[in-house]
């Protein structure tokens, strides 16, 4: 992944097209990071409305779920360590928020 990075900056320092291209992909990944980052759709049923999250820590190549919980999570052990449960809607479907 370094390894990656470094031809990345590279590219953007080298050329003016690379710059811009590389530029828009990061503000897209940004948006499409913070937009996945509700606590509806995440993670897998773990009973009575609280979902847990798939495969916590254990990212392997999937940057974007790697990314994703960074946004969502300060940091998130794998599931050997530690179990995160979450739940983002109340017993209707609707999205909890902190008027109630």
């Amino acid at each position: 992944m370094a390894d990656q990075v470094r031809v990345l900056v590279a590219l953007h320092a080298s050329d003016e097209q690379y710059r811009a291209l590389l530029d828009r992909t990061a503000l897209a990944a940004e948006v499409a990071l913070h937009e996945s980052a509700t606590y509806v759709q995440i993670g897998v049923d773990a009973g009575r409305v609280w979902h847990r999250q798939y495969g916590a820590g254990t990212w392997g190549s999937n940057w974007f779920a790697r990314a994703l919980a960074a946004v969502v999570y300060i940091f998130v052990n794998d599931y050997h360590e530690a179990l995160y449960l979450t739940r983002g809607t109340d017993q209707h479907g609707q999205l909890l928020n902190g008027r109630n």
